[in-house]
């Protein structure tokens, strides 16, 4: 029998050049990415009209009015100075600042095959991986300048010397072996049962500041962003395409420790990198991998977990305030859902778990709500909830739930933040589809039959509360 190797048939061929089909999941992406990508189109052709009208106004006011300066001619494109960073601080953010370059990401370690672990496993190896945990410096020289082992045994054991904050085993490793950074260094590829997210910021250790210099000493860049390796523990195609992004500033350690903080700001930490692939579902796009800029994303873990200064000092380093949505994080929930498993650190750190300043005292939450206030907050502005109200809603795959701090504190039955919104400017018509019984059973998770009513009048009772007080003092 003859054997037709090495020749293809023409329904081989047409095998070949066949498109690959997509799954219904992949589909429905491509869809929403190409939605996105015609929403800014015609948001670029809106600005671009509004501007040519504008001109066009101005010159004819100049011609109406000849002893007036004709405006200055347009500056040549190319020839713009380019926004620095006491730009930013002073708001004036570059117009693609979303595109703008980063560093390039962490990479993944050499034993990382396929999604798969190889490294090194015999009694020495083991002894070598153990010795760098334990900071065994001398017994990690001897394992390294004797044998010639491989770079994924190296970087297993800077991953295990990391995450045991092993400083000297570490600095010998990076800086006379040139073993260089890895995700493993950040966060384990493998799960820990020592540590819930399996990430160095988790442990909360002295040494922290030290570890971080020892980074900075050596190349890194608080800039460069890491592939999350929850997809790993996953099991999922769809969490193995979404590999979240994170970078120092996402964990709330990092921010919560004022010398850390200022350490990563003053070695050039962007404090709006978001967490997420841009634009959504870019997942289907690879060359889109990468954190973008101008999100709010670590003010709210600010919030959360920090003061008011801390605030001051993500603002004064390039922070817009109105890129975030923090008043929502100083409502307090009457209950936190189960935590969310296996999800990335970003979704974790946005459930609604009390904050430390929701669970302080009146006195101390509503002054940092007005200290937000103070610094350009928005207590009428539209944001997603449904990082917040996920453990309670029940839509189909709803991606969005808008909510202003306003509903959103109507919808958890926080009165006493209910009443120091409407105090402080927030509009009570706007909205208004959240105190709808339908709202407020799926979203809020309220099914007794009369509780959107009996929401509603308290509500209606705050607002005819915070009207007189005002009509009051206006009559004083």
């Amino acid at each position: 029998m003859e054997l037709n190797l090495g020749k293809r048939s023409p329904e081989d061929e047409l095998v070949k050049h066949a498109p690959m089909k997509r799954s219904k999941l992949e589909e429905l992406a491509l869809q929403h990415y190409q939605m996105g990508l015609m929403l800014v189109e015609q948001q670029k052709k809106k600005k671009l009209f509004a501007r040519q009208l504008s001109e066009k106004a101005d010159t004819t006011r100049d011609s109406a009015l000849p002893h007036r300066p004709k405006s200055p001619p347009p500056v040549p494109a190319g020839s713009e100075r380019m926004p620095n960073k006491e730009d930013e601080i002073k708001g004036m953010k570059p117009k693609d600042e979303l595109l703008v370059t980063l560093p390039p990401r962490i990479p993944d370690p050499d034993y990382l095959v396929d999604d798969a672990l190889v490294y090194s496993f015999d009694d020495e190896s083991q002894a070598f991986y153990l010795a760098c945990a334990e900071g065994k410096l001398q017994r990690v020289r001897d394992f390294v300048e004797d044998s010639a082992r491989p770079r994924g045994d190296l970087q297993f054991g800077l991953e295990e010397a990391a995450h045991a904050f092993q400083l000297d085993v570490v600095r010998y490793l990076m800086q006379e072996h040139d073993v260089g950074l890895h995700t493993g260094v950040f966060e384990h590829l493998e799960r820990r049962a020592s540590s819930p997210t399996n990430n160095i910021f988790d442990h909360n250790d002295p040494r922290m500041l030290d570890l971080l210099r020892i980074f900075l000493d050596n190349g890194w860049s608080p800039n460069q962003a890491w592939t999350s390796p929850a997809y790993l523990w996953q099991g999922h195609d769809l969490n193995k395409k979404l590999r979240w992004q994170n970078v120092a500033l996402h964990f709330p350690q990092c921010v919560r420790d004022m010398r850390i903080l200022r350490l990563l700001l003053e070695h050039g930490a962007y404090p709006d990198i978001s967490p997420y692939t841009l634009p959504p579902f870019a997942f289907i796009q690879p060359e889109y991998q990468s954190p973008g800029r101008g999100s709010g994303y670590t003010l709210e873990v600010a919030v959360r977990v920090g003061t008011p200064e801390t605030v001051d000092l993500l603002l004064a380093h390039g922070a817009r305030i109105e890129d975030a949505r923090p008043l929502r994080l100083l409502i307090r929930w009457p209950s936190a859902p189960p935590p969310n498993d296996g999800q990335d650190a970003g979704a974790r750190q946005l459930s609604p778990s009390p904050s430390a300043a929701a669970a302080a005292p009146d006195s101390a939450r509503f002054q940092f709500a007005n200290h937000l206030v103070r610094r350009g907050v928005d207590v009428n502005a539209l944001g997603n909830a449904y990082p917040l109200v996920s453990g309670t809603c029940s839509f189909a795959n709803p991606g969005f739930i808008m909510a202003t701090p306003l509903s959103l504190a109507v919808g958890v039955r926080d009165w006493d933040f209910v009443e120091w919104l409407l105090e402080n400017g927030a509009d009570a018509e706007a909205h208004r589809q959240a105190f709808t019984p339908t709202y407020d059973c799926r979203v809020y998770g309220h099914h007794a039959p009369d509780a959107a009513e009996e929401a509603r009048s308290r509500f209606e009772e705050l607002v005819e509360k915070v009207e007189s007080k005002r009509q009051l003092g206006n009559a004083s």
